[in-house]
């Protein structure tokens, strides 16, 4: 089941879990950022998650925007685990939404004594999504999920952006459920996700804890389809609206981000 559509547009091959080689013929730009992405999960992502926990280090308060703090690692705040314990730390967030070709946005690092190789990973992810006439990266956090916690059933708010799960540490093969597809996040590996689809993660005592980092990225067929910035709020995703108009002289549509058909 999928939440209300925002935009008919995206509706047209939407799929829960979509597979790399569906990512390379569909958005071959994304497809090389994610393989360049994957090679610093190990030496940056693991690395600076693991030496920061080994270290007992309390993680700063992030920076405000707009007025709203982001928090320290602490307790998932949606309220969607019924049993265990599900953690997140935010360490990257794009300051402004700018879909404008010639307008690119930077990444700003919440931890850069902490974080700096995450957060450089993740710029470069960013600028390379924005050259192939993409919105970007969104946010990023390490998502933390320990052994007997349930995620109940739930969807994005929104069609509007999809997620990117690399895998850090899973040790005990935790997996994620979309009806009769589970998902089994993979360390060193990066995965491209729909979460406007109902979807659930259970744990068992047995499996020891699971971290990934979690990219939100704006949709990829979103620019393509002629969408441009409307409205923004704030830096969370709230009250972020687009409209559709033609795009701006000179700014042509790039084709490998057409979805394809048939």
């Amino acid at each position: 089941q999928w939440v209300k559509i925002y935009h008919e547009g995206l509706a047209t091959e939407a799929a829960p879990w979509h597979r790399r080689e569906k990512v390379r013929s569909r958005w071959p730009a994304l497809a090389d950022a994610l393989e360049e992405l994957e090679k610093e999960i190990v030496p940056s992502f693991k690395a600076e998650i693991l030496a920061a926990r080994e270290a007992g280090q309390e993680f700063r308060p992030a920076a405000q925007e707009n007025g709203t703090e982001l928090q320290q690692e602490s307790e998932q705040h949606e309220g969607i685990h019924v049993t265990g314990n599900w953690t997140e730390v935010y360490f990257t967030m794009d300051r402004k939404v700018t879909p404008v070709r010639g307008r690119a946005s930077k990444m700003i690092c919440l931890d850069p004594i902490t974080f700096p190789r995450s957060c450089k990973a993740v710029e470069q992810l960013h600028a390379s999504l924005q050259a192939a006439y993409q919105f970007g990266v969104h946010t990023g956090r390490f998502s933390t999920i320990f052994p007997e916690t349930k995620l109940v059933l739930h969807t994005a708010p929104t069609n509007q952006r999809l997620k990117v799960h690399c895998g850090v540490i899973n040790p005990d093969g935790m997996h994620m459920r979309w009806s009769d597809v589970n998902m089994t996040w993979q360390e060193g590996v990066c995965e491209l996700i729909d979460d406007s689809f109902e979807h659930e993660i259970e744990s068992s005592a047995d499996q020891r804890t699971r971290t990934i980092v979690e990219l939100k990225i704006w949709h990829p067929d979103m620019f393509a389809s002629g969408y441009r910035l409307a409205l923004q709020e704030n830096c969370s995703g709230h009250g972020v609206k687009f409209k559709k108009e033609a795009p701006p002289e000179g700014d042509p549509k790039p084709p490998q981000s057409e979805p394809r058909r048939g």
